[in-house]
């Protein structure tokens, strides 16, 4: 449901960005013109791999066609209205480029990456919509073992149980987590 956001979480090669790929997509056609979304990773590498992955599908789903990414702004423009802005966030300077922005859905790749939840946060602070029934929602994908999986532990995987969507109240909004394997140490 989109009043939750969502934390994919588990083992490397579960396909979380994949799935993470396929549910932004889905809000970019869902939404068109209201959708202005941000994908952000620690890394310029793999957001560049995610760039890819997102232009394969656009090329092979026919309501997405004209659709293209513009280099210099680092943005999808989608054929229907949508943006999509791809910026790696690995601390709270890197969250310049989103001051002032109204953010409707956030997409965060291999967020235990990102040692401490203030960037995220503050990209929270940005997410706003005047549109009439969308909901501005925040997706997650991380492994374990990463320099911020303390703060995942702590926050969800601590709270829930594995396979079972759980409810919990962060970012001051209700997330449901799909977690398929738990942290041997946080």
């Amino acid at each position: 449901p989109d009043q939750f956001d969502v934390l994919l979480s588990g083992g490397r090669g579960g396909g979380k960005s994949t799935g993470l790929v396929l549910l932004m997509l889905r809000d970019v056609l869902r939404f068109g013109r209201g959708f202005n979304g941000a994908l952000v990773r620690r890394d310029l590498a793999g957001l560049r791999k995610l760039q890819r992955e997102i232009e394969d599908q656009i090329a092979v789903t026919p309501e997405l066609a004209g659709s293209h990414f513009v280099t210099s702004a680092k943005e999808f423009r989608f054929s229907n209205g949508a943006v999509l802005f791809l910026h790696y966030l690995k601390d709270e300077q890197s969250f310049s480029r989103f001051q002032g922005q109204d953010i409707s859905h956030c997409y965060i790749d291999e967020s235990g990456q990102i040692a401490d939840p203030a960037p995220i946060l503050r990209l929270r602070s940005s997410m706003r919509t005047t549109m009439p029934g969308l909901t501005p929602r925040m997706i997650l994908t991380c492994n374990p073992n990463n320099a911020g999986s303390y703060w995942h532990f702590e926050n969800f995987i601590s709270k829930m149980v594995p396979w079972q969507p759980t409810h919990i109240e962060l970012f001051q909004k209700q997330c449901v987590l799909v977690h398929s394997t738990l942290f041997d140490n946080p």
